[in-house]
């Protein structure tokens, strides 16, 4: 009990001795404040984004000075592109050969995504991984023609597996 009296009366001497906060910290604050909220809605004409980054942003177009994409005009459209994953056999066995198809869906539209742009050199990147992390697999899955891409897998155990999927496209935000 006297510990939380001494904590409440530390507080309450901590509260009551700082000095207000100065009127110049105050105002840089407020100007930074009001600045980044404007860069974020994309408000000035000009604007220049990179797509992999989209944080960092530009007055002019050039390259992104994090990962070397060139920079895109405009508010980066910041979408949740779904993925219809079907896997064959629906129940993968160890050792056993299991395709992963993966349909790509525009939000707006609810159709396939037909144009990709390329990131680190790939169309498309994918990451399956163990739940007890002893497998991990980065691969680029390959397009069946304008449809879907494919990808042929061995998964070396039974139990659960996290598939991510990586792609930018044309038009939006990777």
């Amino acid at each position: 009990m006297v510990r939380i009296a001494t904590i409440l009366a530390a507080t309450a001497f901590c509260f009551y001795t700082t000095p207000p906060p100065n009127a110049r910290v105050l105002a840089a604050l407020d100007a930074l404040s009001s600045r980044d909220s404007h860069q974020v809605r994309g408000d000035t004409d000009g604007s220049f984004y990179c797509p992999m980054e989209p944080d960092v942003r530009s007055n002019h177009a050039g390259k992104c000075p994090r990962c070397g994409m060139t920079l895109v005009e405009g508010v980066p459209d910041i979408l949740e592109y779904p993925v219809d994953l079907s896997i064959d056999p629906v129940v993968p066995h160890p050792n056993e050969l299991t395709r992963l198809t993966f349909g790509l869906i525009d939000p707006r539209t609810e159709r396939p995504v037909r144009k990709l742009e390329i990131v680190h050199e790939k169309l498309y990147h994918v990451f399956v991984v163990s739940q007890d992390l002893s497998f991990f697999l980065h691969t680029h899955p390959e397009r069946q023609g304008d449809e879907d891409f494919r990808l042929d897998v061995r998964l070396p155990k039974p139990g659960l597996y996290r598939v991510l999927s990586d792609f930018y496209p044309s038009g939006a935000t990777p």
